[in-house]
């Protein structure tokens, strides 16, 4: 069997294991995520009156041509009656087995995926969040920070030295 250890007893399970099943239950995520919510607690305080479910899938296909690592779905009808769950962490075992993450990549990548959790102000049910920024490069390149969106991510990738440099030492 195909796996990847981390020091979070984290294994991508190989497609083997999935045994033609799309879906394998992934307590080793949910282990992640307690690490991750803990150490940026401020961020993640609304999630303690929320239900996670966190799952490995077989296949993550992609979005616009990209893989898609990880997804954070919010279960409605049957599917919610089924999981009892206000939100499904979804890795996608086909695009991360053979990734080489480093422990800091798994960490950044539970939590990108849990920033996605909202709360609805008004009736305090959860919601799905949309990414705060957007945009191309090529956009970047030749008009820079135009959007009030793409304003902060540029204060906040300023703010944070080193940052680039690290992750290239990091990386596999």
């Amino acid at each position: 069997m195909a796996t990847t250890q981390l020091s979070y007893q984290l294994a991508v399970p190989g497609k083997d294991q999935f045994k033609g099943q799309p879906f394998l239950p992934a307590p080793d995520l949910e282990a992640l995520a307690d690490a991750v919510m803990d150490r940026h607690a401020t961020h993640f305080e609304l999630l303690a009156d929320f239900s996670l479910d966190y799952l490995w899938r077989a296949r993550g296909g992609t979005s616009r041509g990209e893989p898609i690592l990880a997804n954070l779905l919010k279960p409605g009808g049957l599917a919610r009656h089924y999981s009892h769950a206000d939100f499904v962490v979804c890795f996608s075992a086909d695009h991360l087995l053979d990734l080489g993450l480093s422990e800091r990549q798994w960490e950044a990548l539970m939590f990108e995926t849990l920033q996605k959790a909202g709360v609805n102000e008004n009736t305090g049910s959860a919601l799905l969040r949309p990414y705060d920024f957007a945009g191309f490069t090529a956009t970047l390149e030749a008009y820079g920070a135009w959007r009030e969106d793409l304003k902060l991510m540029a204060r906040t990738v300023k703010e944070q030295p080193g940052l680039f440099e690290d992750d290239e030492a990091g990386a596999a």
